[in-house]
């Protein structure tokens, strides 16, 4: 789980590195999900920028169209001083003006009324004067408005910092969680490592193949004295092609038979399946074991296997044993049993 962590987190760091999605699939960490909310991001971010030069460049392009404008109000009024300035210099030396000239109206009233008069000639110079005065008022006006009106205003070039920071901050946190990770596997593999001796040194090799008999009493124990039985190994009964039976008699039916005696054994586990092994006394204790049900004599016997029944037969399986005695039939021998024959 941390190993497939760390390799999606390193797959968030290479596109966040080159700008484009690296994730062969959807992954279950979120990183993809990181991902594309970082090119959300970076995308507003261009977006931003966009709409604030669009807005700038419009608003440098009314203040151009102003500022043009305004330059053509003053040339249009240093033009009208110029003519009154000619108009006034015709009026004082007694020139001609030229009829397209701005003032020439004032200067033909001028003419009319008699140009030898000198009250005249005052006041059309007065006259000329004040269209001067207003226009140079004007003129100075036009021009303040003009210096003001040209500032253009620089356009927002800070988008390339911005992207940088905004993949600065990412990879930094990518960064971390990937040092994070690495210390966390390590601990793991560490941990397991010292798991994994921990088991070697508590494993128990049996020196070869059988069957494993768990010791009742301390198989469900998690803790142990020193030299507790665990467990008993028991032969496979397929390579052993033998097996040993143990039988409890009464001290009635023990009387009756002897070592080498035979005898047939019965599973009675399996109605369906029977085994039956027929067996020869091998042993009989000489004194008795005392149970619940009074005094019993153990006897073992032993019986060859074939292939078919050591497949079947599994330890501790219980069964009926019936003795059989001399050439006698097993109805015979019970039917003698039951009369006290020998």
């Amino acid at each position: 789980m941390l190993k497939d962590q760390k390799k999606q987190l390193e797959y968030l760091q290479k596109s966040l590195q080159e700008g484009e999605n690296h994730f062969p699939e959807e992954d279950k960490f979120g990183y993809q999900a990181t991902f594309r909310d970082y090119i959300s991001q970076a995308g507003s971010l261009r977006a931003s920028t966009s709409q604030q030069n669009e807005t700038i460049a419009s608003q440098n392009a009314a203040a151009s169209q102003t500022q043009a404008e305004i330059g053509n109000l003053i040339s249009q009024t240093e033009a009208k001083i110029r003519d009154y300035q000619t108009a006034k210099s015709a009026i004082e030396t007694g020139t001609s003006l030229a009829g397209q000239n701005l003032a020439y109206s004032l200067y033909q009233s001028y003419k009319s009324q008699g140009e030898e008069n000198p009250q005249t000639k005052v006041q059309a110079v007065a006259q000329v004067e004040a269209q001067i005065s207003q226009l140079e008022s004007s003129l100075a006006t036009y021009r303040v408005q003009y210096a003001g009106s040209g500032t253009q205003q620089a356009y927002a070039s800070g988008l390339s910092s911005q992207l940088e920071s905004l993949k600065s901050q990412h990879l930094a946190k990518v960064g971390q969680e990937l040092t994070l990770l690495a210390q966390k596997i390590l601990e793991a593999e560490s941990g397991k490592k010292v798991q994994g001796n921990l088991l070697d040194k508590g494993k128990i090799t049996a020196s070869e193949d059988g069957v494993l008999h768990l010791n009742p009493e301390t198989s469900d124990s998690s803790m142990v004295a020193e030299g507790a039985l665990l467990a008993q190994l028991y032969p496979s009964l397929e390579r052993e092609g033998k097996a040993k039976l143990t039988a409890y008699l009464s001290s009635k039916d023990v009387a009756r038979i002897k070592v080498g005696d035979s005898v047939r054994y019965t599973t009675t586990h399996d109605a369906g399946n029977q085994l039956f092994l027929d067996s020869t006394i091998t042993s009989i204790d000489a004194t008795a074991t005392k149970t619940e049900k009074g005094n019993f004599f153990k006897i073992e016997a032993e019986t060859n296997l074939t292939s078919e029944q050591a497949e079947k037969l599994r330890y501790g399986v219980e069964g009926r044993l019936q003795m059989i005695t001399g050439k006698k039939s097993y109805l015979r021998y019970y039917l003698d049993q039951f009369l006290n024959k020998e």
